[in-house]
């Protein structure tokens, strides 16, 4: 009760790295009704049927917030993959204004 992803997890996707299965998640807080504030979170366990280990700084990518933004209001449908050695993260998002629904994607750190 109370948590980000109090009211709906869902959506995983799954990497082993190093010996940790790292899963990323979509969530949403019961305080939104529609999906607005969607977001990702990540978690790890030894074994992929888990048990899980919530990261504790959850959730670790959110919407924009910004009502002009096409991801602006919620993401969902993370995929995580690295690409010539750098992290790249495929994700939807959607924005309110103008409304619209599309395909982004994040980059992150190199891979070492």
């Amino acid at each position: 009760e109370g948590a980000w992803d109090s009211a709906m997890a869902s959506q995983a996707s799954v990497v082993e790295i190093d010996n940790w299965w790292y899963m990323l998640f979509s969530g949403q807080s019961s305080k939104n009704y529609n999906k607005d504030g969607q977001a990702f979170g990540l978690a790890r366990s030894k074994h992929p049927m888990g048990p899980w280990e919530k990261y504790p700084n959850n959730p670790v990518f959110t919407a924009t917030g910004n009502d002009g933004d096409w991801d602006g209001s919620f993401v969902q449908h993370a995929c995580p993959v690295i690409i010539d050695g750098r992290w790249r993260l495929s994700y939807n998002g959607h924005g309110p204004a103008p409304v619209s629904y599309r395909v982004g994607v994040a980059f992150g750190r190199d891979v070492s």
